[in-house]
């Protein structure tokens, strides 16, 4: 009996842009069976931040200073 791979797939589901110039969106990730969401918001100084769907968080400042912080078990 051989098995099918279900493929992974992300959808934008809203993006918006708040009174002070910032952007944001929500993704979700995941195939049939299971979603995770994901959130992703820009500033007009350049500087951003992922909430990724594993836990995970990035922020750039924009300028050259960064930090990852792995999901906490």
């Amino acid at each position: 009996m051989s098995q099918r791979t279900l493929r992974q797939v992300y959808i934008t589901i809203y993006t918006g842009i708040n009174s002070k110039g910032s952007c944001y969106s929500l993704r979700v990730y995941g195939s049939y069976s299971s979603y995770r969401t994901a959130y992703y918001y820009s500033n007009s100084d350049g500087s951003f931040y992922y909430a990724n769907a594993d836990g995970s968080t990035y922020w750039n400042d924009g300028k050259g200073k960064s930090r990852f912080t792995r999901r906490k078990k």
